[in-house]
């Protein structure tokens, strides 16, 4: 049964990747939605290092836009999989919740609320997740003009303590402010632990109270890529993309510069 899901879930999967190819552009959406496993925290700094110590330019540790590490990749996983597993009468663990905060891009101030890109994930996604028999649940709390400090302080209450994943865009307010990220976060994991049973970490049986994927949109890869490395090592899931390296050339068929936020977290689920 579980194959069977599985199956119908990859077809569901591969159209949703084709539709991105068709709406984007092959080059565009290759460049945009495919994640690179051999994420490298911290690049920005090792860069000017690299640079400094004569290193061919070509040869420069670079970026991807998107990023989840094979780490988080492989929790993340486990994750579904525990869901996939659950008995059908089970409605707590056969949803995956996911919520949105940030400032007045990720509120979609100067459009409508449903055109913000939480929704548009919650569109393009919702078939894939009703293949694999999972209800997909998107909530956007985004206010303009805010950082995450008052938000951070009742996650629970704001958002859910039934959490499966929890994003924050850091593109503007927060600026460089690394500890506002790692309150943030931290507050996440101590109010939204799930209570059940799921597959632990090691994979060697269930484990309680599992911590949502940390996802987040950003315009740096430097402190704050620290932090993330830091989440990784203790074994949390880590996923988001880097604003500052989502740009549209020449041969994507794009004027080059920031492509539009709605794009920013269809990446999350490629």
């Amino acid at each position: 049964m579980v194959a069977h899901t599985l199956e119908n879930t990859i077809k569901a999967a591969s159209a949703v990747r084709a539709k991105l190819k068709e709406r984007y552009g092959n080059g565009l959406a290759t460049q945009l939605f495919t994640l690179d496993s051999s994420v490298s925290y911290g690049t920005g700094g090792r860069r000017k290092e690299a640079e400094k110590a004569g290193v061919s330019p070509q040869d420069w540790p670079k970026p991807t836009p998107t990023f989840l590490d094979s780490s988080s990749r492989a929790l993340l996983a486990k994750r579904f999989l525990a869901k996939l597993a659950a008995p059908k009468g089970d409605s707590a663990s056969k949803r995956f919740v996911i919520a949105f905060g940030g400032h007045s891009s990720a509120a979609a101030h100067g459009n409508f609320f449903n055109q913000s890109y939480a929704f548009a994930f919650e569109r393009l996604l919702q078939p894939v997740f009703k293949a694999a028999g999972l209800e997909l649940v998107v909530r956007n709390h985004a206010m303009g003009g805010t950082g995450c400090v008052p938000s951070a302080y009742c996650v629970a209450n704001v958002y859910g303590n039934d959490l499966d994943a929890l994003s924050w865009d850091f593109g503007m307010t927060d600026g460089r402010n690394i500890d506002h990220a790692e309150l943030y976060f931290r507050q996440a994991v101590l109010q939204t632990r799930q209570e059940g049973e799921q597959l632990s970490s090691s994979g060697s049986g269930p484990q309680r109270g599992l911590a949502p994927v940390m996802m987040l949109a950003h315009n740096t890869d430097g402190p704050r890529e620290d932090l993330l490395k830091y989440y990784v090592a203790a074994g949390f899931e880590v996923a988001g993309i880097r604003m500052n390296q989502v740009q549209g050339g020449k041969k994507c068929g794009v004027r080059r510069g920031r492509l539009r936020w709605a794009l920013v977290h269809y990446v999350e689920s490629s």
